[in-house]
């Protein structure tokens, strides 16, 4: 794992985060039952449903409009999103990357709409954008079939 760009450490060597960190990023994931922990990008905040197999909340800020997104998961769905127009961004690169976190995290964020996430678009032409409730949908099975999702659910 020291080899790998993506693995957050404390000050004493410990790991604390891959994919999932304990300290604060743009992304937040409130599980039910009130323990935030943070993702490195908004897909990642889709996988702690089916990874703890617990619902929570994704919180994020657009990086266009500074407008606070808010996605209420389920364990099985999308409950609501704030503003509903809201997108995500993603970056799936045909070939490996030298450091994940720069390359294709950095990149995957929530918009508040198509039309915020335009200057992102343009910057990042083979990037990609899908509802919340279509990238959400994907990420669980991709949880499921890695896996990864939890028996308790």
């Amino acid at each position: 794992m020291a080899r790998h760009p993506g693995v957050d450490y404390d000050d004493d060597g410990r790991v604390v985060g891959f994919g999932l960190t304990l300290r604060p990023t743009s992304h937040r994931f409130t599980i039910a039952g009130g323990r935030t922990v943070y993702a490195f990008c908004a897909t990642d905040t889709f996988e702690f449903p089916a990874i703890l197999g617990r619902p929570g909340v994704a919180e994020s800020e657009c990086p266009a409009t500074g407008q606070p997104i808010r996605v209420e998961l389920g364990l099985d769905r999308v409950i609501s999103v704030d503003p509903p127009t809201a997108v995500v961004s993603k970056i799936r690169p045909d070939q490996p990357v030298a450091d994940v976190r720069a390359e294709i995290c950095n990149l995957g964020n929530f918009f508040a709409s198509l039309e915020a996430a335009t200057g992102w678009q343009n910057a990042n032409p083979n990037g990609l954008l899908a509802s919340v409730a279509d990238d959400y949908a994907i990420t669980r099975q991709a949880m499921i079939k890695l896996g990864w999702a939890s028996t308790v659910q």
